[in-house]
């Protein structure tokens, strides 16, 4: 049997790669420490082996994981406190609008929310105010009231720094820590009657401006046709964006395990790569055109979608397998999903750290692993359905349980409940939402054609969509559906899938040794 960094080259890479992006983020080391000490491996493997064997390829990855690590910390780490603005009441800074705002309406106030490059800061407590200093870094701004911000803006803002607040409980998501993966480690609270300076606009991508002005563009055509509650869903649906999904929505979601659909993810890329396959197929277009149309629009979704951990693993993962078409090459899934994960943390390496990022990749894993033992195990019990109906829902009851236990452990570590009503539930809310998603792109598409069609479209999605809040409402209240779990550390997720993948391993060893014993008595 070939080794796996042969046959399988790009899982080894991935695999080394992240194992070097943990030691980097968990372990203080300076950069330089990394470097010394791989160098120091070569010349013992040299003095050793008199040849650099391929195993040291793969740990040098390793080192460069923790030394691209190392580095890209201390590239986002800010020097906020060195400046002493963290103690400045009123701090004026001025930057550009790097991702697009989103607009809060809340109990008893509103804000906009959207994130700026550093360009230069001063401390204005003080008459006259000081000099300004150069900054580089992001903050997130919080500005109390409804402001018009759109994407590479130059602005000026007066606020207040501070550190973000901790929304849950210890040991659930850290929403500073979240922050601090993306960059962020202060905000800016600009009071309500502060004005903003505008300064200059224009200093971004024109692509993601593009992409940003097409966002706006459907968010108002969704607010404009649907209820708020109805508009959150098609927003989280569509756009990414879940900031107006209402509390019930999720947690009845995350209840009945099926909040994965909430947030844009290889389920919702799948289904819009069919969908934008199918519409290239009335062109007249050769098969590769077809391929690199597709290609380019799901990554220009991707920046309309603000680029999350999950988008962008499924919108890699899509597009390696449509160019693997296109070159008519064989199709390898662990090494797609080791291409997928090497360079979506070359983007970011702390992605790695995200659970966004985590869900994902254990959920394909799970259908590429987990679902062809249990299909198998589910068969020699039962046997093979005759009936066509009978089948498939048993395939998709087999795939929602592969799923189940490949994401149960990181489901307890991060939500602290197990949902068993999941395996019903994603056998229908998946495929409703699916139907709600093929109509919520005749609202975006004839929206720019045809407002009377488009009209058409919303009544029919307003339908689908309280039917499947009413369905997943349902699967939410029904006795013992889930229940509560306590607070679990790292280590059950470690002997979760080591557990895991022992019986993975007998059962494989299990298989050879039948397969031998039939070969031998002739029955093959």
């Amino acid at each position: 049997m070939k080794a796996v960094y042969t046959h399988r080259p790009f899982v080894a890479i991935a695999i080394s790669f992240c194992l070097g992006i943990a030691a980097g983020y968990k372990l203080p080391v300076p950069a330089w420490i990394w470097c010394v000490s791989a160098l120091s491996m070569l010349l013992v493997c040299w003095r050793v082996y008199l040849k650099f064997p391929p195993f040291l390829i793969f740990l040098l990855i390793g080192f460069s994981g923790a030394v691209y690590t190392n580095i890209y910390q201390a590239a986002i780490r800010d020097d906020f406190a060195r400046q002493k603005l963290l103690n400045a009441q009123q701090v004026y800074i001025e930057g550009v609008v790097a991702a697009d705002p989103i607009f809060r309406a809340m109990r008893y106030t509103e804000k906009t929310v959207f994130t700026v490059e550093l360009n230069r800061a001063r401390i204005v407590d003080k008459n006259p105010p000081e000099k300004f200093i150069p900054m580089q870094g992001k903050v997130l701004v919080n500005v109390f009231r409804k402001e018009e911000v759109i994407y590479g803006e130059k602005l000026g803002l007066k606020g207040k720094f501070s550190r973000p607040m901790e929304f849950g409980k210890k040991g659930q998501f850290s929403y500073r820590d979240y922050l601090a993966r993306a960059g962020i480690g202060y905000t800016l609270n600009v009071k309500k009657a502060e004005p903003l300076k505008r300064l200059g606009k224009d200093q971004g991508q024109w692509v993601v401006r593009l992409a940003y002005a097409v966002r706006k563009h459907f968010r108002r055509i969704f607010d404009n046709n649907f209820s708020p509650d109805e508009s959150g869903l098609v927003r989280a649906l569509m756009l990414g964006d879940r900031t107006g999904v209402p509390f019930f929505i999720s947690d009845i979601f995350m209840k009945t395990g099926t909040t994965h659909i909430l947030a844009i993810s290889g389920f919702n890329i799948a289904i819009l790569a069919v969908m934008v396959l199918v519409f290239l197929k009335f062109f007249p277009f050769h098969r590769n055109i077809i391929m690199s149309l597709a290609v380019i629009f799901l990554i220009f979704n991707m920046i309309m979608t603000d680029m999350s951990a999950s988008v962008v693993r499924a919108t890699i993962m899509a597009s390696v397998v449509l160019i693997a078409f296109m070159v008519e090459r064989p199709k390898d899934h662990f090494n797609i999903l080791g291409v997928a994960a090497f360079v979506v943390l070359i983007f970011d390496p702390l992605y790695l750290f995200d659970i966004g990022f985590q869900l994902s990749f254990v959920c394909v894993l799970s259908l590429i692993v987990l679902q062809p033992k249990v299909k198998a195990a589910a068969e020699k019990l039962l046997g093979t359905p005759k009936n066509k109906v009978v089948s498939w829902l048993s395939e998709s009851l087999l795939v929602s349980l592969a799923v189940w236990i490949g994401v149960m452990p990181l489901i307890i570590y991060y939500f602290h409940l197990i949902s068993f009503v999941s395996l019903l539930a994603n056998l229908l809310i998946p495929f409703l939402m699916s139907l709600a998603m093929f109509l919520a792109m005749g609202v975006m598409f004839f929206s720019f054609f045809s407002v009377y069609v488009m009209k058409c479209f919303v009544i029919v999605l307003k339908l689908l969509l309280n039917l499947t809040i009413g369905a997943t409402f349902l699967f939410a209240e029904c006795p013992y559906g889930y229940v509560q779990t306590k607070e679990q550390n790292g280590w059950f997720i470690l002997g979760y899938y080591l557990m895991l993948g022992v019986i993975l391993y007998k059962i494989k060893e299990t298989e050879k040794i039948q397969l031998v014993n039939s070969t031998k008595n002739g029955t093959l």
